[in-house]
This record gives C-alpha cells, sequence and structure tokens, in this order.
C-alpha cells in the first residue's frame, strides 16, 4: 500500500493558506454540468446538411472519406493528424492510465493512435474507474484493460473522499500495479490522466501516482481543470487538490505534471465550430487535441535529424520536474522575413500554449524546439541563432535547450514544435481559485437572505373534526376555532 507523503485534502482537518475555505455542504447543491446553450445548432445542422466530408482514418482518423451525418458523425473530430505522421515512428513509448471518466476518455483517444503499418496500438493503455457505466462507454480500450474499483458500481458521485476508498480497499492497488507491470512492459514513461473536478479521478491520482514512483516508474501526470461555467462542487474538489498536487511536482513524486485547461480548450473550440459551421461534443474534440499534440511531440523527436531533438532528451524535458507546456505554430512559406516571422510565433506558442497559457516561463529549466521544412529548405546559422536568441530571451534561466530541425518529402510550410519544462502552476490556477471564492461568496450571501420559516408549537383544534375530539397532531394551517365545539369555516368571509 502506497504511504502518502502528503495527506490528500479530502482527509485533511484544515486547509492551507492556498485553499479556498467554503462554509457551505456542497453535496446538496444542485450540479449544473449540461452545455444545453449549445444544442440548438445540433437541430440547425441536421436540416441544412444531409452529409459531411471529413478527414478520418479508419483506425488513426487520418483517411478522406464522406459520412453521412448522423449523431455519431457528429462525435468526429474536424482535426487531423500532420502528414509526417504516416510516415514516422514515436521516440518514447508512452504507457497511459486514466483515472475516472475524464482520464479514461484521454486513454481511450490515446488507444486510437497507430504506427503506420501496425496494428497494435501504439500507446499500452490502462483505465479505472469506480463507475461500471462510464467503462462500458470507452470504446478502444479492451475489457482486459479496463479496471473497475470493487463496492463503487455507481461511481464516486464527485466526492474525493469516495475515490481515495476506493482506491485503498485491501488489496485493489496491487492488483492494479500487477496489471502495470504486465501492460506497461517495455515502456519508457507513464502519463497518469484525470479530470480533478470529479470524484474519482481527483481521489485516485494521488494514490496511483506515488505507488507508481515508489516502484520506479517515471511518471508524468496530467490534469484538466475545470471551465468557468462548470459548477461549483468541480472547482471546490480542483482548488483543494491543488495545493496538494503543487507538493507532489515539487517533492518528486511524479516527473512533470501537464496541466489542460479546459476553458482554453472550450473557447478553441468554439470558435474553430462556428468558422466551419460544424457542431458536435466538444470534449471529443479536447482530447482529439490533447492526444494530437502529444503523439506529434513524440512523433517529430523521432523523424531523421541532421540536428538532433530526440527521444533521450524528450524524456529529460519529461522527467525534469514542474509543469509542462506544450506549442505548435505553421509558418506559411514563401516568407520574405522568415526569422522575424518565426520569433514572433515562438514567442507567441511559448506564452499561449496548446494546453494551458504560462506567464511564469522564467521559471522554465529546459525546453526544446523542432522545426519542420520542406525538403529543400536549409537550417541555415541565422536561423538557428534566431531559435536560441528567443528561448534565452524568454526564459533566461534555462538549464538545457535542445534544437532540432528535419527535411520532411511534400512539406509545404513550416511547422514549429515547442515544449518546454519546469515552470509552477500556471495562471489558470489562481483564477480559478479567486473564480471559486466569488461563487461561494454569492452563494453564503444568498444563503443569509433565504426566507426563514420558524415553527412555533400552539394548540389548535382541528376545525374540520366534529364532536372537537383532540387530534394527535395539530394542523399548523387550520384556523382558531370560534364558539363551542363547531368551528367556523375557515375559508368564509
Amino acid at each position: 500500500m502506497s504511504i502518502f507523503r502528503t495527506r490528500p485534502p479530502f482527509l485533511q482537518s484544515s486547509y492551507s493558506k492556498d485553499q479556498v475555505s467554503t462554509d457551505i455542504d456542497l453535496l446538496e447543491c444542485t450540479e449544473e454540468t449540461e452545455d444545453d446553450f449549445m444544442e440548438h445548432n445540433e437541430d440547425i445542422l441536421r436540416t441544412k446538411h444531409e452529409e459531411i466530408e471529413m478527414t478520418v482514418k479508419s483506425d488513426s482518423k487520418l483517411e478522406a472519406t464522406t459520412v453521412p451525418l448522423t449523431e455519431e458523425s457528429l462525435r468526429v473530430s474536424f482535426q487531423a493528424q500532420e502528414s509526417f505522421v504516416l510516415n514516422s515512428t514515436v521516440s518514447i513509448k508512452l504507457g497511459i492510465i486514466g483515472l475516472g471518466q475524464a482520464g479514461g476518455k484521454i486513454a481511450d483517444e490515446f488507444a486510437v493512435c497507430r504506427l503506420p503499418g501496425k496494428e497494435a496500438a501504439t500507446y499500452p493503455v490502462l483505465a479505472i474507474n469506480t463507475c461500471v457505466a462510464d467503462l462500458q462507454a470507452l470504446k478502444h480500450i479492451p475489457e482486459s484493460q479496463q479496471i473497475e474499483l470493487p463496492n463503487y458500481r455507481l461511481g464516486a458521485m464527485r466526492q474525493p473522499e469516495l475515490g481515495y476508498g476506493a482506491i485503498t480497499q485491501a488489496g485493489v492497488l496491487e492488483d492494479i500495479l500487477a496489471r502495470v507491470k504486465r501492460v506497461f512492459e517495455g515502456v519508457d514513461h507513464i502519463i497518469v490522466a484525470a479530470g480533478i473536478g470529479g470524484g474519482t479521478g481527483t481521489g485516485t491520482l494521488q494514490v496511483v501516482c506515488e505507488a507508481l514512483a515508489e516502484r520506479g516508474f517515471p511518471v508524468s501526470t496530467m490534469i484538466t481543470l475545470p471551465r468557468d461555467f462548470d459548477s461549483v462542487e468541480e472547482k471546490k474538489n480542483a482548488v483543494d487538490f491543488l495545493g496538494t498536487f503543487q507538493e507532489l511536482i515539487f517533492n518528486g513524486a511524479i516527473s512533470s505534471a501537464i496541466i489542460v485547461d479546459n476553458n482554453l480548450l472550450f473557447d478553441r473550440y468554439i470558435k474553430r465550430a462556428n468558422s466551419l459551421g460544424v457542431d458536435m461534443d466538444w470534449k471529443v474534440d479536447s482530447n482529439h487535441e490533447i492526444v494530437r499534440i502529444i503523439n506529434e511531440m513524440n512523433a517529430t523527436t523521432g523523424l531523421p535529424s541532421p540536428t538532433t531533438f530526440d527521444g533521450a532528451e524528450l524524456t529529460k524535458i519529461l522527467s525534469s520536474g514542474g509543469c509542462v507546456t506544450f506549442g505548435k505554430a505553421e509558418i506559411g512559406l514563401p516568407d520574405s522575413a522568415l526569422n522575424e516571422t518565426m520569433a514572433l510565433e515562438i514567442d507567441d506558442i511559448l506564452h499561449h500554449g496548446y494546453l494551458s497559457n504560462y506567464n511564469n516561463l522564467s521559471e522554465a529549466r529546459f525546453a526544446g524546439i523542432q522545426l519542420l521544412m520542406p525538403e529543400n529548405m536549409e537550417f541555415g546559422v541565422t536561423m538557428e541563432k534566431t531559435v536560441n536568441d528567443e528561448l534565452k530571451h524568454q526564459m533566461p534561466s534555462l538549464i538545457g535547450n535542445y534544437i532540432g530541425h528535419a527535411q520532411i518529402r511534400g512539406q509545404k510550410n513550416l511547422l514549429v514544435y515547442t515544449i518546454v519544462s519546469g515552470m509552477g502552476l500556471p495562471g489558470r490556477a489562481q483564477e480559478l481559485s479567486k473564480l471559486l471564492q466569488d461563487e461561494v461568496d454569492r452563494i453564503n450571501e444568498a444563503e443569509t437572505k433565504r426566507t426563514q420559516f420558524t415553527s412555533t408549537e400552539v394548540s389548535l383544534k382541528n376545525p374540520f373534526q366534529k364532536g372537537g375530539r383532540a387530534k394527535t397532531s395539530a394542523n399548523p394551517f387550520a384556523k382558531e376555532v370560534v364558539g363551542g365545539n363547531k368551528a367556523k369555516n375557515p375559508f368564509s368571509q
């Protein structure tokens, strides 16, 4: 059984200075989780389009095909992997563990990835959950790689203490570790994914990560943060856990942390959906984006390259501690001011990450940049100096930076990929804490204004009962009897 280095927040008797203390019982709050403000778009879509062309490959969503417009086809992402992925291999063999509903869906998306000409999944995965229905909804993870935590069939109901109770039952963690050893044989690095607004993912994340670390597995975590308009209980779970999560980062229990800002991905999805006139489940599209950037980053470092940013250096960045941010930009060619454009794009993608925005890049310790260019384009000294200068300008405390490039046949534009590690939590974490406090203040203010009813014990005769016999309990809404045993009609004027 894993021994906690820090107590999980849902077992603590007090809050740390960075956590928001609340005086309300959130278990009795109404859940508001439906994105119903977008539902009318589906009706418009169904009447406007009879079919839609999408870029989908039978295994990895990359081959052009025409699909009838059905409820299922709305769930197909309108994002495609870059073409170089089709002719590449991955540099790191990653294993993915999905905890709870959100983590399970991310793991399910990783399970779709295939290397060219390979039948087996690129990334071995495990899904762990308390809720049977959530496990059954996974489409690409076989039952042999799904783990149901016993005695919690209906799930953890956004109560992390239930998730913690489920994972710490006798023999459960040992079974999970045995499954990890079997499924993840030969894996270089494990990513444990979870949403920290719910119950199972939030309650099990620390136990699983510490148990893996104690057994020598290099572990990165991937957590998703709630959106602005997600429920108060989701935000509270996230904020309560972030203090403990930060300790996990800095005490070395996890090698690095990938923070996914759902608010950022949702806003990006809305803009893209509006521009293309296509509506679908934003979570499906966002999971595509999460897997896409990690898979492409892994594939770029597996390409033959005259200048090397390879898998060993990618592994070093993922294992160097702190938070990790990814970036991606595409520069149209030809560009008469290419170096100036490249400097601006690198600046932009460093500050506006693919999965989260970071304003604390001065804390960064390691960075890698990979440039993918047409086969007739050269990586000259001026271009290399531009990249180096931009990295040093944005991140003056870097210990190591790795720059690579690959010339790709058929590539028309310049693709720039970045990965940076070593920072503390992104600004979104503090924003979430403030947002929660504001919402809790509003709830507590409304609570003080609630109309109160104070019951007063009075002895009343039942006006509807003949003979004046005493009633077991007085009717609090009955009018007082007037004269004798016969009561006046309480409804008469």
